[in-house]
């Protein structure tokens, strides 16, 4: 048996499939504000891991991308780094679109208009965040050695660095994790 018309026209519509965000955001207040809450935690020098998991278009992306709206609206002390980890790619792209990520989003916060092109990025943040740079440097030619243990491992340590450098937490937002394998 089929679905009705109208259950099918929603079925299939765009808030199903698309991410919601600012005023189409809805019901999901104590969830976003645990994570507000984590999120000034760390200026005070609490860390803690959240995961957020459920079935597929329950709102996942969504509360994630409405977090990071919040967290510049508020002025948070926090630099929100957002990837979506998508399985199927070599792990050597996997670490480079992490490594320019992590650049991008210290750029984009800055509200400069960044390349996209991880050559570029480098080059372009090589005075502004040095010690960035030299663990970025670091991964790659452990990535061009195939050491890919130690790339994994020297990759995890840059957004540490980062935050270290800019006196400023950074919040790693790795959403489809459970792809990082």
């Amino acid at each position: 048996m089929g679905l009705p018309a109208a259950a099918a026209e929603v079925k299939h519509s765009k808030m199903f499939t698309e991410p919601v965000t600012a005023k189409d955001f809805f019901d999901r207040q104590y969830f976003l504000t645990t994570l507000i809450k984590r999120a000034k935690g760390l200026g005070d020098g609490y860390r803690q891991n959240v995961a957020i998991f459920g079935p597929e278009y329950i709102g996942k992306t969504s509360l994630i991308l409405q977090f990071i709206l919040q967290i510049r609206e508020l002025s948070l002390n926090g630099l929100p780094v957002y990837l979506e980890v998508t399985n199927s790619i070599p792990f050597s792209h996997l670490v480079k679109r992490f490594l320019a990520t992590v650049i991008f989003d210290f750029l984009k916060n800055k509200d400069s208009d960044p390349p996209e092109d991880l050559d570029k990025l480098i080059n372009g943040s090589r005075t502004i965040i040095p010690r960035t740079i030299e663990a970025v440097d670091k991964c790659l030619a452990l990535i061009d050695k195939n050491r890919h243990d130690d790339a994994y491992s020297s990759m995890l340590d840059v957004p540490c660095i980062l935050s270290g450098e800019i006196n400023m937490p950074v919040i790693l937002i790795l959403e489809e994790f459970h792809n990082f394998s």
